[in-house]
């Protein structure tokens, strides 16, 4: 019998207003694929924040998750605990930045805790970090997990039975609704404290799959491993016997690990969730149940599908190259410098990549002045401030279309969430590329250099930046974010958990909660000469800076550390630089200089 665990959850949040001390919160994170799934698993979290600091829950919650997910599902680190508490430390360090303060009077001294699990097939890690509760209850007991601590970091992993509970909680909750209450008393998330949050899993054996895939638990059969000297053999006697599926077919075994070994260990030895009996070691195991026709695979077959592939690549690539105008295709040279963790760098490792132009605006409006550009996964996007036009491509087939609507008074273009935020005369909208139409529209005059960031709308106005929250008769409600004379005619502004700013003089600043931060641009890059765009992004590993008078881009580090430039082997294309934009991915960079926008590959 195939099976597989899930979980069914419920999560006990309390009622917040906009503006907190403290807080808890409870949620789950699935990555975005199946693929992800079955080699990260699902992440199950509580944390809480206290301190001197005025947070707004939904901003810290959003740079929890995003931070959480992107770590964690990033990392290359095979053990669930390592990649949780590398993860949890990246969670820590960006959320003690956070408030919602304008201008803090003292310094912020704020405290983070955080327990979190991962199901990984039958098995549960968690990793607390600070103070926190986590419970299992098993045929009508229940007692704590009995995490291992280790410097700041404590953890537990065992193998998760049917119609088992698994209770993680902050420490708040933990205290006034122990195990042993909860499971009599009805709690209604009006009642919770704001420091009171709990995720609740039960875990059950599910007879359901997939079109294409099944997950077997292996309870009748043990997994045996090949001996080392009789492995290659036995690789081969299956590949010659195997049924091709439709998709590729894989065979994982997952035992418990050890709480801090990093490595995979047995049931019976490293088990924190069950009594002292011996555990079965459960294995996974991956299966196709589509089959091409019963045919047999014969290792052969893949020679000539590999031929024919190898014949259309090359086919592909030359076609490609020689449908491209000879003018349209120069080169791009571009300065690596390998840092290591210390901040100290390596000499510039020299390169070359292409880069092409994508598109002369003029093409479609020859009055068109482009100031600025955005770049999403489909869509690249340029406006015109002087006409309120904007100018949207496909990304893979260069040809703008002005849209229908134009926007008089236009300030600043963004991506927001993959839509298009626009401000002009009347306030700020939201405009989705892919209905085209506005989804979004926000009466409020005065807005200046505008950014977005989760929810919130940041606008650059004299010497303050003010933060705006939509309100619900689509209108915006503002307060003080921070004040400087620094503000005073900036050239650019991004928000990426800080806000960075290029001042009227060329230079870069950060901003966090309102506080002026220590940023240093650091390594061998020469000075900044004339920047006219910053461009920060929550899901960018890198900061990119347009260097106009020195008609390049600068690649940074959010600590401010030189990793790379880019320039025009004919440097004059760039003279005119205006705007840059890069994709969500990261992986290509577009250039707006004049009215050409050029494309290079990052």
């Amino acid at each position: 019998m195939n099976k597989k665990l899930t979980a069914k959850t419920q999560y006990l949040n309390p009622n917040l207003t906009e503006s907190v001390t403290g807080f808890s919160k409870a949620f789950s994170i699935s990555p975005e694929n199946d693929d992800l799934l079955l080699r990260k698993g699902t992440i199950y979290a509580v944390f809480n924040i206290t301190g001197n600091s005025v947070f707004d829950p939904t901003l810290v919650t959003k740079v929890v998750e995003d931070v959480l997910h992107e770590s964690y599902y990033q990392s290359e680190n095979i053990s669930p605990t390592q990649s949780l508490e590398k993860a949890i430390t990246d969670v820590r360090d960006k959320v003690l930045q956070l408030s919602n303060e304008s201008i803090s009077q003292e310094e912020p001294s704020n405290n983070f805790s955080i327990v979190a699990g991962v199901l990984w097939g039958n098995v549960l890690y968690v990793v607390q970090y600070g103070k926190g509760k986590s419970y299992l209850m098993r045929m009508g007991t229940e007692r704590p997990i009995n995490t291992v601590a280790e410097g700041t970091f404590s953890a537990a992993s065992g193998v998760i039975k049917d119609d088992d509970v698994v209770i993680l909680c902050s420490d708040q909750f933990g205290q006034n609704y122990p195990p042993e209450r909860l499971l009599t008393v009805s709690i209604s998330e009006q009642e919770l404290k704001a420091e009171e949050a709990c995720v609740l899993m039960k875990f059950i054996v599910d007879t359901s799959f997939t079109q294409n895939e099944a997950v077997d638990f292996g309870m009748e059969n043990a997994v045996k491993t090949p001996a080392p000297n009789k492995l290659l053999s036995n690789i081969m006697d299956k590949v010659k016997t195997i049924k091709l599926p439709k998709k590729h077919e894989s065979v994982r075994t997952i035992e418990n690990e050890s709480p801090r070994a990093g490595h995979f260990g047995t049931a019976q030895s490293q088990s924190i969730f069950t009594d002292k009996k011996r555990e079965e070691t459960f294995s996974i195991r991956l299966k196709s149940p589509n089959k091409l026709n019963g045919a047999k695979f014969k290792s052969w077959m893949l020679v000539p599908l590999i031929f024919i592939a190898l014949i259309a690549s090359i086919y592909y690539t030359l076609k490609t190259r020689g449908s491209s105008p000879a003018d349209t295709a120069v080169e791009i040279n571009t300065n690596e410098v390998l840092s290591d963790n210390s901040g100290n760098s390596n000499e510039p490792v020299q390169g070359e990549k292409d880069e092409e132009v994508f598109y002369d605006i003029k093409i479609t409006d020859g009055q068109a002045v482009p100031s600025s550009i955005v770049v999403f996964t489909d869509f690249v996007v340029v406006s015109d401030k002087e006409t309120g036009k904007i100018y949207v491509s496909d990304t893979e087939t260069p040809k703008f279309e002005a849209l229908e609507a134009s926007f008089p008074g236009l300030t600043s273009i963004i991506n927001i969430g993959g839509k298009l935020g626009v401000t002009d005369k009347e306030g700020y909208k939201v405009y989705d590329l892919a209905k085209k139409e506005l989804s979004e529209n926000y009466k409020h005059e005065g807005l200046g250099l505008t950014s977005a960031y989760t929810t919130f709308v940041y606008s650059i106005e004299g010497s303050k930046i003010m933060r705006y929250s939509k309100e619900k008769d689509d209108t915006l409600s503002g307060t003080l974010w921070g004040q400087n004379d620094e503000f005073l005619n900036a050239r650019s502004m991004s928000v990426a958990y800080s806000i960075y700013v290029i001042t009227q003089d060329g230079k870069l600043t950060q901003y966090t909660s309102g506080n002026k931060d220590d940023l240093t641009l650091k390594g061998d890059f020469g000075s900044l000469n004339n920047p006219v765009q910053v461009l920060a992004d929550i899901d960018f590993d890198n900061v990119y800076l347009a260097d106009k008078g020195n008609k390049r881009v600068v690649v940074f580090d959010d600590n401010g550390n030189f990793v790379k430039e880019y320039k025009a082997q004919n440097e004059s294309r760039w003279e005119d630089m205006r705007g840059i934009g890069v994709s969500p991915d990261e992986k290509t960079l577009f250039v707006l200089s004049g009215s050409r926008v050029y494309k290079a590959v990052l």
